[in-house]
């Protein structure tokens, strides 16, 4: 089994027809109500430490907490003027309504799920159309549409890429057209499933054959890529071979010729589906998944506290992977709000969320958080600024593990020329680069010094590169 999904006695009120089809589970219909408050997070965690004799860090100020906040949604750090309202009036739950319905949440979260989803390898043969990957997946999480709905589409997209920003993540994992490639990172993106060892033999570490890989394969075997690179067009044929039909991984045929529909319909109604949206989404805003890595559910790699897994998927399955109700349940627990602080380096604590992961910014918030720290753009071009980095980072996905091959400071190294010119008093300067005062100890250090001088030591402090 891919995790345990809660079980109940189904009544005829929860529902009418429930198929179980191991490692998934379908519902037909809605499952039984589940609380979805954060006292849930909270009380599950707060098991799990007591069973561990653990003692969790204290919560975090209200300055820490808003520079937390505005980095996950905005994509930046606050303004000097955000930090003095919130500090007057902090409420909490209410900051997070706010961001989420900010224009800078649609923006940032589709730059988030861009590079998840096509990372920022560049093609040599169909080269994905980013830009419009990202307006797509902005309009997607401004009109609040579900995951599941945008999880299918992305699967079943069809058109050119110069006109259906959804084409993109397919066009970016089919060099020259490899079923094999799109399926091992669909599997991948959506069900949390690394199938990409049962390609050419059965899984050593997990119960996938290469049987299963192949008849999986076969959703996508009858998918078309025509067209030049620039206008590149993604269609469904007729399969060739109608008698060797697909198979999903729960042991479900194809019914039909629309293979890549009925993959969709499989998958955005399995446990699987559920359990990795809600391991993803906590990934993104702690630091950490459950199971870590975030996107590889086995045998090798169980989740560190299954209780609260399983809270959160049933969640997620409830209200078909709502993605701001998701953020919302997160960031509003006490779970999110703990500080990072803490006398000694603690593994067991770490992996049962008992103080808060330390992560780095990614290059979009690097450069919208030096704009707000400044009060002005770099002179470089932010996407400039950004493709030098993913270059010299990652050729994969950016938020797959936040301990990055190569420190962000090397990237503002090469850069630190264009910095605009700073202003401001020690003080002023602290609040709008770390959002909270210099100490005694760092106002007597900055004795003498121009206000370039501690703007440039301050945002290249790891403290700015990092949440915390």
């Amino acid at each position: 089994m891919i995790g345990r999904w809660k079980s109940y006695t189904p009544t005829v009120r929860h529902c009418s027809l429930l198929l179980v089809c191991p490692p998934f589970l379908v519902w037909v219909c809605a499952p039984p109500a589940v609380a979805d408050d954060s006292a849930s997070i909270d009380g599950i965690l707060r098991d799990t430490w007591q069973r561990h004799k653990i003692h969790a860090a204290p919560l975090c100020s209200d300055a820490e907490y808003l520079r937390r906040l505005s980095l996950d949604l905005a994509g930046r750090i606050p303004t000097t003027d955000e930090l003095d309202l919130f500090v007057q009036s902090p409420d909490r739950a209410a900051k997070v309504d706010e961001l989420l319905h900010s224009n800078e949440f649609p923006r940032f979260w589709a730059e988030l799920w861009s590079s998840v989803l096509t990372d920022y390898h560049h093609s040599r043969f169909y080269p994905p159309n980013r830009l419009l990957l990202r307006q797509w997946l902005a309009a997607q999480f401004r009109n609040n549409r579900r995951f599941t709905n945008i999880a299918a589409d992305l699967i079943t997209a069809s058109g050119t890429v110069d006109k259906n920003g959804a084409v993109s993540f397919l066009v970016r994992h089919a060099d020259r057209y490899d079923a094999e490639r799109v399926t091992v990172r669909i599997s991948q993106a959506f069900l949390g499933i690394r199938l990409d060892c049962a390609v050419c033999h059965d899984h050593p570490f997990d119960r996938w054959t290469q049987e299963d890989f192949r008849s999986m394969k076969r959703f996508f075997e009858a998918v078309d890529f025509s067209g030049s690179r620039e206008r590149l067009r993604v269609r469904d044929v007729v399969p060739r071979a109608a008698s060797r039909k697909p198979r999903f991984l729960s042991g479900v045929t194809a019914s039909t010729t629309q293979w890549r529909e009925e993959f969709a319909l499989y998958a955005t109604n399995s446990q699987a589906f559920s359990r990795n949206f809600a391991n993803r989404m906590w990934y993104l805003l702690m630091g950490r998944g459950i199971v870590d890595p975030p996107d590889d559910f086995s045998t090798q790699h169980p989740p560190a506290v299954p209780a609260l897994l399983d809270y959160l998927s049933d969640v997620a399955h409830r209200n078909r992977c709502d993605l701001r109700a998701m953020i919302r349940l997160i960031c509003t627990s006490d779970a999110y709000s703990r500080t990072s602080r803490r006398s000694q380096p603690d593994t067991k604590a770490q992996q049962v969320f008992a103080y808060r992961v330390l992560k780095p910014l990614t290059a979009e918030q690097l450069y919208d958080s030096i704009a707000v720290a400044y009060g002005t753009t770099p002179q470089v071009a932010r996407g400039d600024f950004i493709k030098t980095f993913t270059v010299r980072t990652f050729g994969q996905d950016y938020t797959n593990s936040w301990t990055y091959r190569e420190l962000d400071q090397h990237l503002l190294d090469k850069f630190s020329l264009d910095l605009p010119s700073a202003r401001g008093t020690v003080s002023e300067l602290f609040l709008r680069f770390l959002s909270r005062q210099a100490s005694p100890r760092e106002r007597q250090l900055c004795g003498g010094r121009s206000a370039d001088e501690i703007a440039f030591a301050l945002v290249h402090s790891n403290e700015f590169f990092w949440y915390h």
